[in-house]
């Protein structure tokens, strides 16, 4: 997809004005999305670790995450800040943040993120396309007793 294209120019100056106007908050993403006549959804999640961030980079589904920008720079407390995932390497997510204009494209180092982004709750903020169901699934919960007896299974 080249975004450069023509075709997005309407898009991107839309999406821009409001962004601008509005400050952007994550709770306002949902009315964001209609403005631009998407067809997605979007929902806030606290995940309760990267397992769930990787496993969306690895649908293509880029999350948006909510950490503690200062702390991961400087390791003290500060407010939130948000970027969209959007790679990741063994060690490294890759991010998008437009903060840093010119150069959008950051790499952050997987422990220090994932510090960050805990102490903002891994709040996470998924865009999904409309029809996609995104499941909520819990790990079954089991005894090591009740593995063991049952041979190694669940």
């Amino acid at each position: 997809m080249d975004f450069d294209d023509k075709e997005w120019s309407n898009f991107y100056e839309k999406g821009l004005t409001y962004v601008r106007s509005s400050g952007m908050p994550s709770n306002n993403i949902k009315r964001f999305l209609r403005t631009l006549g998407l067809p997605v959804n979007a929902k806030q999640e606290l995940l309760e670790d990267a397992y769930g961030l990787r496993n969306l980079i690895r649908v293509n589904i880029p999350p948006i995450v909510l950490y503690d920008r200062n702390y991961f720079f400087k390791h003290e407390r500060g407010i939130g800040h948000a970027v969209v995932l959007v790679d990741q390497t063994q060690e490294m997510f890759v991010s998008i943040d437009p903060s840093f204009e010119p150069k959008y494209i950051h790499k952050l180092p997987k422990t220090d993120f994932e510090e960050a982004w805990k102490l903002k709750g891994n709040a996470t903020i998924i865009i999904y396309p409309k029809g996609y169901m995104i499941e909520e699934r819990e790990t079954p919960s089991t005894t090591l007793m009740n593995f063991v007896e049952k041979g190694g299974r669940t």
